[in-house]
């Protein structure tokens, strides 16, 4: 009643027929419209949250905890009671109970995240609970968006597509040893003389000319000028040999490029580049 009519819309004989019992009996458990509402409240708030917790719970492996995250988000919007209304759009924010609730919620939501961040990475609690807080929002923001345009992308690729998000907002390649909040700040130890200094990660510009193609193939990789002119003279000397040899190179997302090495027009290996990677270097 609450998530369909709002708070003050809702009557309480309305509630009490809805739940099968007369309004004598629902008083006697609650002695008030505003005491059933902060109950509902309640037990909606601890859902949530142990749902995130057990998110974080549910594996070792951090991008796998990204993916349980953001899902238990998903999971608790897209539930057919609609009872994230009353957490994230509750029309009665003008009470203090429902305000501390509600901000209560998301603390000790973005609290278990930070909890994870500072014991991977060292950060401090304030710079931790910084990036727990907007991961939170980005879950809940994101998924009940989708909400609203009605299902238009499924729910597990909608789901997916914002935990991607997350997990290379640092940028780091795939088999990276980086766990999450590493992962997310791509960060490596300060240095005395920049307490700020960020990790730099380092990316080669390859062009591929294929012959009768009028595009060339352009691609970053994290590999080296020197490991990719070795791929390329491996390549050559197989098909100038007659064999059916491939050039397969790996991009700064890990995704493998192939090329039939008796295709190639040409190829150019621009200079080393680095760029500042993760939340850090915004």
């Amino acid at each position: 009643m609450f998530v369909a009519q709002g708070y003050h819309a809702a009557a309480m004989d309305d509630i009490a027929e809805r739940a099968g019992v007369s309004k004598p009996v629902l008083y006697q458990h609650f002695p008030g419209k505003l005491d059933l509402y902060l109950a509902l409240l309640d037990q909606h708030c601890e859902h949530l949250l142990v749902n995130v917790r057990a998110a974080l719970d549910s594996t070792t492996d951090n991008k796998l905890r990204v993916a349980a995250t953001i899902a238990a988000y998903f999971d608790y919007v897209e539930h057919d009671s609609g009872a994230f209304r009353l957490v994230f759009e509750s029309d009665l924010t003008n009470e203090a109970a429902v305000r501390e609730r509600t901000h209560r919620v998301t603390s000790e939501c973005a609290e278990a995240i930070k909890d994870v961040i500072a014991s991977d990475t060292g950060l401090s609690d304030e710079e931790s609970m910084l990036l727990a807080v907007g991961l939170t929002g980005v879950a809940h923001v994101t998924a009940r968006y989708w909400l609203s345009t009605e299902g238009s992308i499924p729910r597990d690729a909608a789901a997916r597509i914002v935990s991607q998000l997350a997990w290379r907002a640092s940028g780091t390649s795939p088999g990276s040893d980086f766990v999450v909040p590493r992962r997310i700040l791509a960060r490596e130890s300060p240095s005395a003389a920049n307490p700020y200094e960020h990790k730099q990660r380092i990316t080669v510009e390859i062009k591929i000319g294929i012959q009768h193609t009028a595009r060339e193939l352009s691609i970053e990789s994290n590999q080296t000028a020197e490991e990719v002119q070795a791929l390329v003279a491996t390549a050559l000397g197989e098909a100038l040999a007659g064999k059916a040899a491939v050039l397969t190179l790996e991009d700064d997302k890990g995704r493998k490029v192939l090329v039939a090495a008796d295709k190639i027009a040409y190829i150019e290996i621009g200079e080393p580049t680095g760029r500042r990677v993760g939340f850090g270097a915004i």
